[in-house]
């Protein structure tokens, strides 16, 4: 559900996999752009992108799935697996939603800690080397990183 008026984002525990609900602010973009292109009629009690047979309803997943293959297809993208969990997974990656609280990144991503750490947060080597780096400036390569965190 989105409330417009307090910009905000409600996730109902019914149409949640782990049964959660939840509410999340709506970013500014989301909210200048639904302004602007949804008609005023159609805000209310109603899903915002309605299903074509029921539009008390929402548009089925599967559906989204099946515009998401072709869309892929068109543009010529030939990555497996790119879709709504890979963005996720790099979303949980970013180091600035990293650096919140984990109650935080809990409501923002509707998924637990340590499903964002079990199943999205998966480091690689890039990021280790980096970090490696980070650390050794701040204490010398002489110490090393290991001896640095005991």
């Amino acid at each position: 559900d989105i409330d417009l008026g307090n910009r905000r984002i409600r996730w109902r525990a019914e149409t949640d996999k782990s049964k959660r609900g939840n509410w999340t602010p709506l970013p500014v973009a989301v909210y200048n752009a639904l302004k602007q292109y949804v008609p005023e009629w159609k805000v209310g009690d109603v899903p915002v992108f309605a299903a074509a047979k029921d539009p008390t309803q929402p548009t089925p997943r599967f559906t989204w799935d099946t515009w998401l293959r072709r869309a892929k297809q068109r543009a010529g993208i030939r990555i497996r697996g790119l879709g709504y969990h890979s963005e996720k997974r790099a979303g949980v990656r970013d180091k600035r939603f990293r650096a919140l609280p984990a109650q935080v990144q809990e409501q923002l991503a509707g998924t637990s800690w340590k499903t964002l750490r079990e199943v999205y947060d998966d480091v690689s080597l890039a990021d280790l080397e980096a970090a490696q780096q980070e650390l050794e400036q701040e204490t010398g390569p002489e110490k090393g990183p290991i001896r640095h965190l005991n």
